[in-house]
């Protein structure tokens, strides 16, 4: 499960101001009215409380956020640093730490100089300080804050990944069939989803076999293209991939209509063998029903038995394919299970 999901995000700093201060003017008006000195102290000490409890949550909620980083596989903190590095991220991270302590400060102090006042300006001075002191640290916060809310919103959307389980990774130039073989081998058990990653999106599914559990996922715009044409973030999330077990599923196109010549989608397979060196690659051959007789002799040339041959719109050796993907989930957690 992505771990930022279900956590629930804080108020953008004016909204935390300025709602904190309505429900601590709410708060105290229920107060009923006993004397006017006494009513005063309870008043007054209300205000600063149910302020301060309310920014306080909304720093917790902030910082929460960020522990669930310092706390999760790398898998899920290189994809969050591909756009919030890591030293702001600890930098925000001690700033709110030592915030939530001098907020508590302040409040304890005033709580204290409230009470101990028997003269309702003197209160309501007081008060007022604090609220003060209170509204002045959000401010000076308020990029920090919208940092954090970023962030969130990033990495809630992020794939719901398994990174200690089996994986494969479905590889290939454009148009070779990636998406439909993912679907065609996970959709009777769990729909795809689409998750922003980098500039592109990816696909994850899941293939169910007895009581073991895979995920497969197309990763359209990252393995399909040679690395030297790749910008600095696309690398880092294939980086970022390489921290999933499993295998790579790498689909040459051999149709005469083949978005990259034979020779072009070769060299990229190779590259991300050289890339992925401790993962197994299974080279496979789509549209087997429509081959270009060249490009398929080219293909069995460099591979020769290796090669696994199907067609996703016929249907073609997919059977035999599914079978040797669940022979390799069964093979991963024996191996676990005996370790």
């Amino acid at each position: 499960m992505n771990p930022w999901e279900r956590l629930k995000p804080p108020l953008k700093i004016e909204d935390i101001e300025e709602i904190g201060f309505q429900k601590a003017s709410r708060e105290a008006n229920k107060i009923p009215y006993k004397s006017k000195v006494e009513t005063a102290r309870k008043r007054e000490m209300t205000r600063v409380r149910v302020l301060y409890r309310f920014i306080n949550t909304n720093l917790l909620r902030a910082l929460k956020i960020l522990d669930v980083y310092f706390e999760t596989h790398q898998f899920y903190r290189d994809l969050i640093n591909l756009y919030y590095p890591e030293n702001e991220i600890k930098r925000i991270h001690k700033r709110f730490l030592k915030l939530v302590s001098a907020l508590e400060d302040i409040k304890n102090e005033y709580l204290e100089k409230i009470n101990s006042s028997n003269s309702p300006d003197e209160m309501r001075k007081y008060r007022r300080v604090a609220q003060g002191k209170f509204a002045t640290f959000l401010h000076r916060i308020k990029e920090d804050m919208e940092f954090v809310l970023k962030l969130y919103r990033y990495a809630r959307r992020l794939p719901s990944i398994d990174p200690e389980g089996v994986t494969f990774l479905v590889a290939g130039p454009p148009n070779t069939g990636k998406s439909t073989l993912v679907n065609i081998l996970s959709t009777a058990k769990t729909k795809t989803a689409s998750y922003p990653f980098t500039t592109k999106d990816i696909f994850v599914g899941h293939i169910e076999h007895r009581y073991f559990k895979a995920q497969i996922i197309d990763t359209p715009g990252l393995l399909d293209r040679s690395l030297s044409e790749r910008n600095e973030i696309e690398l880092k999330a294939i980086y970022a991939l390489k921290n999933l077990r499993g295998d790579i599923l790498y689909l040459f196109d051999i149709s005469p209509e083949a978005y990259y010549p034979i020779s072009n989608q070769i060299n990229i397979y190779r590259e991300i063998s050289k890339e992925f060196e401790n993962r197994e690659l299974i080279p496979i051959a789509n549209k087997i029903d429509s081959p270009d007789e060249g490009k398929y002799k080219e293909l069995k040339e460099v591979f020769g038995e290796r090669l696994i041959e199907i067609s996703c719109l016929k249907g073609i050796g997919i059977n035999k394919l599914r079978e040797l993907l669940l022979n390799r989930i069964e093979k991963f957690y024996l191996e676990k299970l005996s370790r």
